[in-house]
């Protein structure tokens, strides 16, 4: 039997209460509704959710040591101040650097977008971008630990999340270059950065 999205669902349900209100003054028409009502959410086919990665186990401290390290290189070939902080993918924190002189609300900046990254499994550009675009994406704002500013980062490994890192200390865009430098330590040929 096809699943249904809640979506598709709720539909289907408002579809047969609206069905029924009419049919309150003919009983028979009532029952010949309801039971078309029933067959319709099946004949639509199911709509597919987005795949995600699963957890995977957390990272080790070494290997925290070197995203860390990776993001604080291209920092400080730049010249950027930055706070820098891996969290295993569970979302605890693992390391965390801050560089002398950076502001420091970067410190719970930096930590929010690993969270936000670990915890919806998708590097946070992608709630930047859709909150950018406005309309819809607007109501991402509801979500609570949602940090829709670019440098934050999943990190992938044999095609699980097994970790984030998130950055902060400048602009949005170049915080993401500093955490795709610590990323690419664990994959590499980036496949964090794909939106779902």
């Amino acid at each position: 039997m096809p699943t249904m999205s809640n979506a598709q669902l709720y539909a289907a349900m408002d579809e047969q209460d609206a069905r029924h209100e009419s049919s309150q003054s003919n009983p028979q028409q009532e029952t010949l509704l309801n039971t078309s009502a029933h067959a319709l959410p099946f004949a639509t086919p199911p709509l597919s959710p987005p795949t995600s990665p699963p957890y995977g186990p957390p990272l080790s401290l070494d290997l925290a040591r070197q995203v860390a390290a990776g993001a604080e290189a291209l920092a400080r070939a730049k010249g950027w101040k930055m706070c820098i902080a891996v969290v295993n993918s569970s979302g605890h924190l693992v390391v965390f650097h801050k560089m002398d002189d950076v502001h420091y609300a970067s410190i719970a900046v930096a930590q929010a977008k690993a969270l936000c990254a670990v915890n919806f499994k998708r590097p946070t550009k992608v709630f930047e971008d859709a909150i950018a675009a406005g309309g819809a994406g607007l109501r991402l704002l509801a979500i609570e630990g949602l940090c829709p500013m670019e440098g934050g980062i999943p990190l992938l490994q044999d095609g699980a999340v097994i970790g984030a890192i998130g950055v902060s200390g400048v602009q949005s865009a170049e915080d993401g270059q500093a955490a795709q430098a610590g990323a690419s330590v664990v994959q590499p040929s980036s496949g964090a950065t794909s939106s779902a």
